[in-house]
């Protein structure tokens, strides 16, 4: 994505975050993962979803990005 001004920044960036419900679904996938690999578990059953080590990783990894977003926020 591309950005003529500035300003537009925030726009864009509001465009690609991820939406509260994403944010949280993510949240309990990381945890119900940590949780079943703390037992020994390879992979855990959630809400009708298997969370296998991919499925953790995309979490994973929209949290990141909501982390970096949010920091960008506070400069």
């Amino acid at each position: 994505m591309h950005a003529i001004h500035p300003s537009q920044v925030d726009i864009i960036n509001k465009g690609f975050q991820p939406s509260h419900k994403e944010i949280l679904e993510a949240e309990k996938i990381v945890q119900a993962y940590e949780s079943g690999i703390s037992q020994g578990k390879g992979a855990v059953g959630l809400d009708d979803m298997m969370v296998d080590v991919p499925v953790y990783k995309r979490a994973q990894n929209l949290l990141e990005r909501v982390a970096r977003l949010e920091k960008h926020k506070k400069k």
